[in-house]
């Protein structure tokens, strides 16, 4: 009894339904967690907005408190005036006392406190936190307020101050300056309203959730208040992302230097451009749907791995015949395609062996075909590019043999007539299409000895054949083709003399062939350029004629290009395999 496949795939579709509707389960939960987090995102960002709101509060009433004094005509007065007395002092000290005391009950619903400090360069001194006469030196020395007094700033905030060093360690403080200047412009005094950092910090406190971390961030990510109090005045190194920081995203997680995941969320504020950023364990944002995406997992791996199960076992009586005759297929080929024999219930593959059997008997024809096709091709382009060098060549050596002759030096037209006739013997009556390293190095030789006649030995020629690879074989016609472009293009118009150095390198299973001068130089986008010309001068067809012949007897991966060194300017490269080895000793061989 023969069994139809189309029987088993519809058997092992309703499996496969099966371990679809295990993924849709992991994508549900996927897209739980996901919704959770969105959502856990969008509340975050909304309490954190709620915490900037309350700091943006702090920060213009800070600045309001700041502007009222500046604007009080008793302060700016005495700044301002050229002598002062202990009782003009005592009364103004006085009057700012009152201003703020009436200040803290006007931002008191903001949870605004602050102290203020006041001088000018007349000696008046004020300060509600107690400054003594040293403290005031120090605070007027800061590189930042001779800064911008310099710069001549008027009005300006600065965030991680430490102005109270009576205070057992540090107590950080955000600080809004009031420049002022006299009338001709010159430095006369400053108002300073403090914030302290626990100020900031009692706006978050109550809102954080358990077990997390809050930083308040100015613009230059530069912690002003933060849960972890070690953390006020750094660029903390558990916020590694600053690219979340200051990106659009209003939540990520991402695991920090500790190894810990975290669920972060953030909001910068548009009035100050400071940024609230807390982190929250990841363990604790997923606890609360930890146990759905468990059970959730749990039934799609149970669905998974029972559909896997029966899918192995139907998939077993599929693959079992086609892993037969794919081996039969593999040995029918390593037989020159002979016929299957295959002994098989299911038609749909006994219909298989009988369509490759008949592909088979195709196959060999074909084949035969193509051989034939490629011989006749392969000696076409042979015998085409013998028809470009040889005319060329000889029609450039006769004319030059005529000159000679015409200049009454026949011993000197003897000598290129003997050379051309050795080398038309090597290349033209043979038919060979490849020749070893050690023949053509022969033939290039006695090329060069015949050009160098024709240019009164312009070109100092050296040859580097290592040993071990004159009996490779490279086809024929490559080399001459580069050697005579040196001699039709790279002698400068001056008439100086150039160097010409063929060297052969090679691996077990590479051999390049770099043809060099230190003539007028040609580089790889000359050469772009002659590729894409598909006809022009003969130079041009000589060059094309030899990447074309590579790419063609092997492949895209080998071919010539053009380099260069500080010596060489002009490098021309062939690169091919190697197709005979050799012993491993080297020589150089130079004319």
């Amino acid at each position: 009894m023969q069994i139809s496949i189309k029987k088993v795939l519809n058997i092992t579709l309703a499996l496969v339904l099966a371990l679809l509707t295990a993924m849709l389960a992991y994508m549900v939960t996927q897209f739980y967690v996901k919704s959770t987090f969105e959502t856990l995102g969008r509340a975050n960002t909304e309490r954190l907005q709620l915490v900037s709101q309350k700091a943006d509060a702090l920060v213009t009433g800070s600045e309001a408190v700041a502007r009222l004094l500046y604007q009080d005509e008793t302060i700016l007065g005495t700044i301002l005036s050229n002598t002062i007395t202990p009782q003009n002092t005592a009364a103004v000290s006085a009057n700012i006392d009152l201003l703020c005391t009436k200040y803290y009950s006007a931002f008191q619903q903001f949870d605004l406190t602050f102290d203020v400090v006041c001088f000018g360069e007349n000696g008046f001194q004020y300060s509600s936190c107690g400054y003594s006469d040293n403290e005031f030196k120090q605070l007027s020395s800061y590189s930042w307020f001779t800064k911008q007094k310099a710069m001549g700033a008027v009005d300006y905030s600065v965030t991680n101050f430490v102005p109270f060093p009576k205070d057992e360690g540090k107590t950080y403080c955000y600080a809004i300056v009031r420049n002022i200047y006299q009338v001709r412009g010159s430095y006369a005094g400053s108002i300073i309203v403090f914030v302290k950092e626990d100020v900031f910090k009692s706006v978050y406190q109550n809102l954080m959730q358990e077990n997390s971390t809050f930083y308040l961030l100015n613009e230059y990510s530069t912690v002003i208040s933060s849960s972890d109090s070690s953390q006020t005045g750094t660029s903390p190194e558990a916020i590694r992302d600053y690219l979340f920081v200051r990106g659009k995203e209003s939540y990520v997680t991402y695991k920090n230097d500790a190894g810990m995941e975290s669920f972060c969320a953030k909001y910068t504020s548009p009035v100050t451009g400071w940024t609230m950023f807390e982190q929250i364990p990841l363990d604790d944002v997923m606890a609360p749907i930890r146990k759905s995406c468990y059970m959730i997992a749990a039934i799609a791996v149970i669905l998974y791995l029972l559909s896997i199960f029966v899918l192995s076992i139907v998939s077993e009586s599929i693959s079992k015949p086609i892993r037969i005759i794919c081996g039969e297929m593999e040995s029918s080929i390593s037989r020159q395609f002979t016929h299957l024999q295959i002994q098989t219930k299911i038609s749909e593959i006994k219909s298989i062996g009988i369509s490759y059997n008949h592909l088979c008997d195709e196959i060999s024809k074909l084949l035969s075909d193509v051989r034939d096709a490629e011989k006749q091709v392969n000696d076409a382009k042979f015998n085409f590019l013998k028809a470009q060098i040889n005319p060329h060549f000889l029609y450039n050596t006769l004319f030059s043999v005529k000159c000679t002759i015409a200049m009454n030096e026949p011993d000197h037209a003897c000598e290129m007539l003997t050379l051309l006739i050795s080398i038309l013997q090597n290349s033209v009556s043979s038919n060979k299409s490849d020749t070893t390293l050690l023949e053509e190095t022969i033939i290039i030789g006695q090329y060069v000895r015949l050009q160098n006649l024709r240019y009164d030995n312009k070109v100092h020629f050296k040859m580097d054949l290592p040993k071990e690879l004159m009996d490779l074989t490279i086809p024929r016609f490559l080399i001459q083709p580069l050697v005579e472009n040196v001699f039709l293009h790279a002698i400068p118009l001056t008439g100086d003399s150039i160097e010409l150095l063929i060297r052969f390198r090679g691996d077990e299973k590479i051999i390049t062939i770099e043809v060099c001068d230190t003539g007028i130089g040609f580089t790889q986008e000359d050469m772009e350029r002659v590729f894409e010309q598909a006809s022009g001068a003969s130079f041009h067809i000589g060059l094309k004629n030899i990447q074309d012949r590579i790419k063609l007897l092997y492949g895209a991966d080998f071919g010539l290009y053009a380099a260069s060194d500080e010596h060489y300017h002009t490098i021309m490269v062939l690169r091919m395999p190697r197709q005979k080895g050799g012993d491993s000793i080297d020589s150089n061989i130079s004319s």
